[in-house]
């Protein structure tokens, strides 16, 4: 739950744990997720993984506690065994000691990513500009582990302390956060199985779009032909997001064609999102197909996926390849 801050957004609601109605839960093709510590003591992984593939644990508060619920380690071991696709860790960034030696620590605890894993760093106190204590804590952690970690904070608390925008937000309420973000943290007080009430956030897409965003390691290939890359018809219809995956580094254009004429009466029209092993997908076109449409892509060492969503409605089909 986010503690700092007292603008109303980020002010817990009401007592009494949430109901299934709230907004985030009834959209379509969104992920839940709650966070874990030690407020929550009695926690049933097996139930929970059956209703979420995806958790994040607080490892540690501050240098010199490490949260109950990271357990010696032994929950991360359990999430995995249990099936665990997105399992993300972060710490409690406290305002009164030296944020090098809490990130190092934080570094000691995880010791070396796994696949599907996210490391955060929750900043929610302190005075002033708080941008430079945060890439001082991501300056360690991803130099030591290998892996650009990601923030969380209070909407309103990262505005007034340069840290907006933030990957994970709080905001509680019905309205998601304007703001750009990765998750939105919408309740503290959710009624999750196999934990009790906890924080639940919502991701806006697929477990395996999730988990596409989480660390994965190094894949050594061979050189990549046009044969093996991905292509084929974008099948989902009207406004429904549908993603391809591939190893980061392989692919270095999308092409999109429809030969649309005769078939309906104007060019389809597709928005395509691009996504990167270090940062969030990205909007990278909307794209009138009339014929052939290329998108290189900008960094293509890190990129390892892409999502098209057909726009119009038109029956005329749209396929899609890849280019090493």
């Amino acid at each position: 739950m986010f503690r700092a801050g007292a603008a109303p957004a980020e002010l817990p609601p009401p007592p009494g744990p949430l109901a299934a109605a709230h907004p985030a839960v009834i959209l379509p093709g969104v992920t839940l997720l709650a966070d874990i510590s030690e407020f929550q003591p009695d926690i049933n992984d097996a139930m929970y993984l059956a209703w979420s593939k995806a958790v994040i644990i607080r490892a540690a508060y501050g240098a010199q506690h490490d949260d109950r619920a990271w357990r010696g380690g032994r929950r991360r071991d359990l999430l995995h065994e249990g099936g665990g696709r997105y399992v993300a860790f972060y710490q409690y960034v406290a305002a009164g000691q030296d944020v090098t030696a809490q990130a190092r620590e934080f570094c000691r605890l995880i010791g070396a990513m796994r696949p599907g894993e996210d490391l955060y760093a929750d900043i929610e106190e302190g005075a002033g500009n708080l941008a430079r204590d945060w890439q001082a804590w991501a300056h360690v952690v991803h130099s030591e582990l290998g892996w650009a970690p990601r923030r969380y904070s209070g909407r309103f608390f990262a505005r007034d302390h340069g840290l907006a925008p933030v990957d994970w937000i709080a905001s509680y309420g019905t309205a998601e956060p304007p703001e750009p973000h990765l998750l939105w943290q919408f309740a503290d007080n959710f009624r999750v199985p196999g934990v009790g009430t906890a924080d639940c956030s919502v991701f806006h897409g697929s477990i395996d779009e999730l988990a596409a965003l989480a660390y994965q390691p190094p894949v050594t290939r061979t050189a990549t032909t046009e044969d093996d890359m991905p292509s084929g018809l974008i099948t989902s219809p009207h406004g429904v997001r549908e993603s391809r995956t591939w190893p980061a580094g392989t692919a270095r254009q999308i092409v999109l064609y429809s030969d649309w004429e005769g078939v309906q009466d104007t060019p389809p029209v597709v928005t395509l999102r691009v996504a990167h092993l270090h940062s969030r997908p990205f909007d990278a076109l909307r794209a009138t197909v009339d014929g052939t449409v290329s998108c290189d892509i900008g960094t293509p060492a890190d990129c390892n996926g892409c999502s098209f969503t057909r726009v119009d409605s038109g029956p005329a089909t749209v396929s899609f390849h890849t280019n090493p």
